[in-house]
């Protein structure tokens, strides 16, 4: 069941699932556009700003999956840490120690690491890997950030750039409610008419004064929920080159499979 989280979280589109994920905007669709939300813009700059001064980020990691949002008893709930590269190229290696299924805790050892070019799951408890080069050899660097378009293992724009997510949603400042995380600002993501498939809505959490995600939720049309929430987050730390090793695993027993970029046609 671990060994295929990477392949059953919504947000992740290698290779032949990137061009699935996203279309080129329709002709025939009409939207309609709501009216900017000057108060959203406003903390988008500040958030932006922020990070001019942020280098690498590391944090305590929950990642839960619901799939089937009415459906209590499958959830899936995983705990670790990632460790995130500004860059550019933006970089994050997120590791899962312990899944959590049924209130029943299991060890494991899942990595998932985005070097620039190439993002890798790498199952070592049951010694599967799989690589896929999801950014073209000759991109600029600034366009390589999975975390914040939706390649990765899941949604999380840790550096997001206003350009780009008012580019790609309509963005909502909400009220704060008390569900919300404490000292938070809640945003509301809708996905503009023809970006995405199955992304119905993004909720995202930032603290009010370090301006850095604490939460991220994702609802899509099967209606499958993931929520991933951030803890003990600190800045500029030391990075730990080897967090970012995507080689292929040596050793009897792997099951390896790399994957090329491949242009979507």
């Amino acid at each position: 069941m671990t060994s295929t989280l990477m392949l059953s979280v919504v947000l992740v589109t290698c290779g032949a699932q990137e061009a699935a994920a996203e279309v080129a905007p329709a002709t025939h669709v009409t939207e309609v556009v709501p009216a900017p939300d000057p108060e959203a813009e406003r903390w988008l700059d500040r958030i932006e700003k922020r990070f001019g001064d942020v280098k690498s980020l590391h944090a305590d990691l929950v990642y839960r999956r619901i799939d089937g949002v009415d459906v209590l008893d499958d959830k899936q709930t995983h705990k670790g840490t990632i460790v995130f590269v500004v860059g550019p190229p933006a970089k994050f290696s997120v590791n899962f120690v312990k899944l959590i299924v049924d209130r029943r805790p299991v060890p494991q050892d899942v990595w998932y690491i985005f070097d620039g070019q190439w993002l890798v799951e790498s199952n070592r408890t049951e010694k599967i890997f799989t690589k896929d080069q999801i950014v073209p050899p000759d991109a600029p660097a600034e366009q390589a950030n999975p975390l914040a378009s939706g390649r990765g293992p899941f949604y999380l724009p840790i550096n997001a750039r206003k350009k780009e997510v008012l580019q790609r949603f309509h963005v909502t400042l909400k009220k704060a409610a008390k569900s919300d995380p404490p000292n938070s600002l809640h945003f509301e993501l809708i996905p503009r008419a023809g970006r995405q498939r199955r992304i119905t809505r993004i909720d995202l959490w930032y603290d009010r004064e370090t301006l850095l995600p604490v939460r991220a939720e994702t609802l899509d049309t099967g209606p499958n929920q993931s929520i991933v929430i951030v803890k003990n987050a600190a800045v500029n730390r030391k990075v730990d080159p080897k967090r970012f090793d995507v080689s292929v695993p040596r050793g009897r027993g792997w099951r390896t499979t790399v994957r090329p970029y491949k242009k979507p046609e």
